[in-house]
């Protein structure tokens, strides 16, 4: 599997990600090693809406 197909075979859903910054420094989550895509490296938080969800 190449690099670019992991993240062509997911279906489109609504997310959200924020960042929050605090006295010069930025909050961010480590992903964890069994996720499938970016294993091991830090985002911002968030996650998927559902449908009518607020």
């Amino acid at each position: 599997m190449s690099d670019l197909q992991k993240y062509m075979d997911y279906k489109t859903i609504l997310s959200v990600n924020i960042l929050v910054f605090s006295q010069g420094k930025v909050l961010l989550v480590k992903r964890p090693m069994t996720k499938k895509v970016n294993p091991g490296k830090y985002s911002g938080i968030g996650g998927k809406v559902e449908p009518g969800e607020s």
